[in-house]
Parts: structure tokens; sequence; C-alpha cells
């Protein structure tokens, strides 16, 4: 599978491996929680508003970094500072791990951005 990146300009200073939105501008910013569709991973960080970052929106490889203690298989969402967090029913997910790590890892994250919900 190919791995979908496209640059798009930030509304702040973002860091690299973090959970972002898109807004109806064409910019990314931090995804704030579970409440905020997920689009995509920064590649590499940004120091400040208006930097072009790479955003990876699908594919193979993406790496998000944790917020808090995951198993593999486990599906996340947003949480502070665009980390990835356990996923919530009824809210946006950002999509399922694929390894398993403790907050600061770096692991990999196949992107489904969805409502979760409990399977049919």
């Amino acid at each position: 599978m190919l791995k979908i990146v496209k640059t798009f300009p930030s509304t702040s200073a973002i860091e690299a491996n973090r959970l972002v939105t898109l807004a109806n501008t064409g910019e990314v910013s931090t995804a704030p929680d579970e409440l905020a569709p997920i689009f995509g991973v920064t590649e590499f960080g940004g120091t400040e508003a208006g930097d072009n970052l790479s955003i990876a929106i699908a594919g193979p490889s993406i790496m998000v970094e944790l917020g808090e203690a995951l198993s593999a298989g486990d599906y996340v969402t947003a949480g502070a500072d665009g980390k990835a967090k356990a996923a919530v029913m009824g809210k946006y997910k950002a999509g399922r791990i694929l390894e398993s790590g403790i907050d600061g890892d770096l692991v990999q994250i196949m992107l489904q951005d969805a409502l979760h919900d409990v399977p049919a």
C-alpha cells in the first residue's frame, strides 16, 4: 500500500507524530480531544503558525506518539497535545495501533477516522 503524505499550513506550532484536524480554511491544527474528527498525523513538527507540515493521511508506517499506556490492537483517539489515547465509544477514533507502548512511545497506527461504535 502506498503512503499518502500531503503538505498543509498549520494554525500553530505542532510537534511531530501528533494527531491533527483539518479546518475548512485548509489549515491543520492539533486534534484537541475525542470530539474532533482526525485528519492525519504530522510527520515532522513545526515551530510556529503558518509552517507547512507534512501530514500522513493514509498508508503503512504512520507513527503516532502515545499519551498513555496502550496495547496493540487498541482503538485510539486524540488526547492532550494530539497524542494518542484510548478511544471512547460514541466519540471519534483516529484508528488502531499496531504495537503496545507507554506514554511517549512512538507506535504504528492504521488511520480510520470514524465514530467509534460497537462492532455489528
